[in-house]
């Protein structure tokens, strides 16, 4: 059974840009491949998967959060 289930969420979203070695780029694709999804979706339900999960990073981020952040420039 798959950790992330396909759903797709309509909308638009921040870009971002990445690099990874050929075997995870290759094992990404396969696990994309696995649940008829997008790499792209994998990687956003990996990330929402890891914020939500990280009890450490959710106490630091309440703790530092401020009311309107800047916007992120970045592409990375």
């Amino acid at each position: 059974m798959p950790l992330i289930k396909p759903k797709p969420r309509p909308g638009p979203r921040p870009k971002f840009t990445t690099s990874l070695e050929p075997d995870m780029a290759a094992r990404l694709r396969a696990y994309a491949t696995y649940i008829e999804s997008s790499c792209d979706y994998v990687i956003r339900e990996a990330v929402r998967r890891l914020l939500t999960h990280d009890r450490d990073f959710r106490a630091w981020h309440t703790h530092h959060a401020q009311a309107d952040p800047p916007p992120d420039t970045s592409t990375t």
